[in-house]
């Protein structure tokens, strides 16, 4: 079910998305005097708060209060505008102006993916409305206006906010229920035109990430790679296929061969070089997740994220010559890997002898054999375990 609401969420356009603001405004300076002019002046302030409270264009709002502001300035200086009216229409204007600021940076923030950001700002709109006068300048209808408009911004906030600290404590799934009921009620609104234009395409930028990002969480197996199959370097490219197989998982098909031929066959031996080529692929294809390198880490947080439904890369003492594993989950005492070079015989350095090409998929390795490999540098005494953390950036 989720795919389908992802693709509709990403090619349907719940209200036509992108009017400029010059289609909505008419400012003209007055070329009359006297009693028309100040009339005309009226009318056009009138008109940022009409742009505010009855079409919700903050960010058109605040453009025409910047360029009003700075016609009355200028008429100001000329003597041709009153300064008495001016100084009025001015401190209108520039709670206009300010609280539309802050709506923007709510609806950016959003769209930034910092919903908890997003919400502070939506509050300090909210405040600014009752606390500066504005309220008396929109009008009761109005301002009731921008205050459910305030409220649904902080409501839809607060529900992706829950989402992405779902998906960082690892429950997919729980993430992906309420992705979906947060896109069907931002859909809905934005449909009715309840949030206006710039906080809806606010929203929709968030939502649509957040569904990526469930739908990318939610991804069963890692594709499993031999590097037997390799054209290069078969033998001394299990680190690299290894990398293959995590950009693989998250949507980015990119060979061992290929790897091997821009890097080599030994720079992802270590876990700083493994990282790098990692997250290299993983910008130019537009990845969302990264891998920091651990030299000095442990079993625990190794678990930590295995734990959390998180496939990792670990380096160990395989071979004698070291060898790099997908470590896809623990089960009781066994651990799950993709082992690149089939069947480990789950002894310290012991290697791999025979495997068929499928004997490295989904290996189960008991968890004494594996921790030995990975947790000591002879079989026996302690060393710290090298492996990556796969983080998720914004």
């Amino acid at each position: 079910m989720l795919a389908p609401l992802l693709a509709l969420l990403l090619s349907a356009a719940p209200i036509q998305a992108g009017t400029a603001c010059s289609a909505l405004m008419d400012f003209e300076a007055p070329a009359d005097t006297g009693l028309a002019k100040d009339v005309h002046w009226e009318r056009e302030a009138s008109a940022a708060l009409t742009l505010l409270g009855d079409q919700r264009r903050p960010d058109c709002a605040q453009v025409l209060a910047r360029e009003l502001t700075e016609a009355l300035r200028s008429g100001m200086a000329s003597g041709g505008v009153d300064e008495d009216l001016a100084g009025v229409l001015m401190a209108r204007l520039g709670r206009v102006g300010q609280f539309s600021g802050e709506m923007i940076r709510a609806g950016r923030l959003l769209q930034q993916g910092r919903p908890d950001q997003a919400q502070r700002a939506a509050q300090d709109a909210s405040d600014m409305l009752a606390g500066s006068g504005l309220a008396e300048d929109l009008g009761s209808t109005r301002t009731n206006r921008m205050e459910a408009l305030l409220d649904d911004i902080s409501t839809l906030a607060q529900d992706a906010a829950d989402v992405r600290a779902q998906l960082t404590a690892g429950d997919a799934s729980q993430a992906q229920q309420d992705a979906e009921v947060l896109w069907k009620l931002a859909e809905g609104w934005c449909r009715q035109d309840r949030l206006g234009e710039p906080q809806c395409e606010a929203v929709t930028t968030e939502t649509a990430a957040l569904m990526a990002m469930v739908q990318q969480r939610g991804r069963g197996s890692v594709p499993y790679l031999y590097q037997q199959d390799n054209q290069s370097s078969p033998e001394g490219s299990g680190a690299n296929t290894a990398v293959a197989m995590l950009l693989a998982h998250f949507g980015a098909r990119v060979s061992p061969d290929e790897i091997t031929a821009e890097y080599g066959h030994r720079h992802a031996d270590k876990p700083a070089g493994l990282a790098g080529i990692f997250n290299d692929y993983a910008v130019r294809h537009g990845l969302p997740v990264r891998l920091t390198p651990h030299s000095d880490g442990s079993m625990a947080q190794l678990d930590r994220q295995l734990d959390a439904g998180t496939p990792t890369i670990v380096h160990g003492h395989f071979t004698s010559s070291g060898h790099a594993v997908v470590a896809l989950r623990k089960e009781g005492s066994s651990y799950l890997v993709n082992d690149p070079a089939g069947r480990w015989t789950e002894r310290f350095e012991g290697g791999y002898g025979y495997s068929r090409a499928t004997d490295g998929q989904s290996a189960r390795y008991g968890a004494g054999a594996f921790r030995k490999a990975v947790a000591t540098h002879d079989g026996t005494n302690p060393a710290p375990v090298q492996w990556q953390e796969l983080r998720w950036v914004e």
